[in-house]
């Protein structure tokens, strides 16, 4: 089990680029709910206005690929097990969009970031989840395609005691939820990564986070990362 040393900030530009620049040490969790310039995959902007939660882990690197590769998925499953211990599971639908977002009620609530440091021997695990924040603070675009937890239900959550009940969960090293859990599954879905396009059935997932995909030719190949989107 391991013991996190919690670490608020109450205004930073990026938590996983503050915990690189402070050199912070193995399991240092830096969090807030003001983060300026958050980012997401692919160098995109995240936005997190005031009351959205964010907050980075700080792990060592594992001796295996596989450990480092599943990590998303261990993200997300302890995130969406917390969410379900918080919220009113018959008014709240949360599901996990492979490989590292989290939705509730179809609309995207969460996003997860996972760099690693060859260099230094230490991965940054990022989470920003509209906690507190209301649908009003995100740009007009996001608001199509976004929500709120603050929206979806009174009162507002503390986020230091939602942060520590994540921690207790990651903790407990939780099994990935089922698959009726995961946006999409058994459905026709487009994957893009890069200059790469693969076009088939989400089968399943692998014990590693990697997607299994069922293409028209029968083929099944595992997909370890990428842009998902329904057919």
């Amino acid at each position: 089990m391991h013991r996190w040393n919690l670490c608020h900030k109450h205004k930073v530009p990026s938590t996983n680029q503050y915990a690189k620049d402070a050199l912070c040490q193995e399991y240092d969790v830096i969090w807030t709910t003001n983060q300026t310039h958050g980012k997401g995959r692919q160098k995109q902007d995240w936005e997190s206005p005031q009351g959205h939660l964010a907050f980075t882990i700080i792990l060592p690197f594992p001796e295996k690929f596989n450990d480092l590769a599943k990590l998303p998925l261990q993200t997300c499953s302890t995130l969406h097990h917390t969410l379900l211990q918080h919220f009113d599971q018959t008014t709240h639908q949360f599901q996990i969009k492979w490989p590292n977002d989290l939705y509730a009620n179809h609309k995207k609530c969460a996003g997860i970031l996972c760099e690693a440091d060859h260099q230094n021997k230490k991965v940054y695990v990022g989470v920003g989840i509209n906690l507190n924040n209301t649908i009003t603070s995100l740009s007009a675009k996001l608001q199509t395609t976004a929500t709120c937890l603050r929206n979806e239900t009174t009162p507002s959550l503390n986020p230091e005691y939602f942060l520590n009940h994540f921690l207790e969960n990651w903790n407990l090293e939780l099994s990935a939820p089922s698959t009726q859990q995961w946006l999409y599954h058994n459905q026709l879905i487009d994957i893009t990564d890069q200059n790469k396009a693969l076009k088939g059935r989400f089968l399943d997932l692998g014990c590693h986070g990697e997607l299994i995909l069922l293409e028209s030719s029968g083929c099944i190949r595992p997909v370890l990362n990428g842009t998902l989107r329904k057919a």
